[in-house]
């Protein structure tokens, strides 16, 4: 292709020549001059939406000034510092819970019959579907969350405090044995003959065989009332558990407490021995009920299961 321009009736002729290469090349650079021209125009746009209507800039594409920018990073970042603090705090409430179920256990099992413990696997109940959420807000989904934990934490609050009433309550109560290991019992509650002079009576208690020197630990939280000499007893403990509850440890060697002291369930309070009116080395074991003694097999985990 071939443009002629004359400039003027007496001017000089120009001849221009235009090959497809030249054509090509001046479309090529009209069309990005064009797209950049565009390009300039949305952002200038858009800038005057964010600085003028920022709502008219979320609309047309998702665009937030630096200043909201800074405040939607702010809320993001308080509301996963809370999730933090709540999950933390969850935690928290999950060991206390551990802690009492721990004691409960214990309780529940003394330490000389853990023999077995149910097998890993063996697990069941319903399969349910998990809901799932299709809300696309971010804060939204935040503020969902930390509902969901503070409810969590409501919960574990009630069960926690649930929990320790019932653990209070049965600390109190003589449902331990007073001995730790293999424990033998020689002489049961109830009518037997007398070892001494051979005649029938009535045993207030149990007899655990024991040798001298072995650790005596209290059944049950409470104020010891009697620690010293009796002519029957021996050296002996009575704590009083409240509720009308007592519990009397006789024939000691030693005796680790004394009259008014406090005394936590499972705290060592003495020996065995065989002092008193006693055929050789164990533990006289009773549990009083307003008074009067009551056979502890009642009152042993391990008795009372069957």
């Amino acid at each position: 292709m071939q443009l002629i321009w004359v400039s003027g009736p007496v001017g000089r002729i120009r001849r221009i020549n235009l090959t497809l290469r030249h054509l090509l090349v001046i479309a090529a650079i009209t069309g990005l001059a064009l797209v950049f021209l565009g390009v300039c125009l949305e952002f200038a746009g858009f800038r005057f939406a964010i600085e003028y209507d920022p709502q008219l800039a979320h609309k047309m594409g998702n665009f937030y000034s630096e200043e909201e920018f800074d405040n939607l990073k702010n809320v993001y970042e308080t509301r996963m510092d809370k999730i933090e603090q709540d999950l933390s705090a969850f935690q928290n409430r999950l060991a206390v819970l551990d802690s009492l179920n721990k004691k409960l256990k214990f309780m529940a099992t003394p330490p000389p019959f853990i023999t077995q413990r149910g097998a890993a696997d063996a697990m069941g109940g319903p399969l349910l579907s998990l809901s799932q959420k299709s809300d696309s807000d971010l804060i939204g989904q935040f503020n969902d969350i930390h509902e969901n934990e503070s409810l969590l934490l409501k919960y574990a609050d009630d069960s926690i405090e649930y929990w320790k009433n019932e653990v209070n309550w049965l600390e109190t109560k003589p449902i331990l044995f007073p001995l730790q290991g293999n424990i033998a019992i020689t002489s049961p509650f109830g009518k037997r003959v007398d070892p001494i002079v051979g005649r029938l009576g009535f045993h207030p208690g149990l007899d655990f065989q024991e040798a001298i020197g072995t650790q005596v630990f209290s059944t049950a939280k409470g104020t010891v009332e009697v620690a010293g000499w009796d002519a029957q007893y021996g050296y002996n403990i009575i704590i009083d558990h409240g509720d009308g509850y007592a519990t009397r440890y006789a024939h000691l060697s030693r005796i680790m407490v004394k009259p008014g002291e406090q005394v936590v369930q499972h705290k060592l309070i003495g020996l065995t021995g065989s002092t008193g009116r006693s055929t050789g080395p164990h533990l006289h074991y009773e549990i009083l009920k307003n008074g009067r003694a009551i056979d502890p097999k009642t009152m042993l985990i391990r008795f009372a299961r069957k």
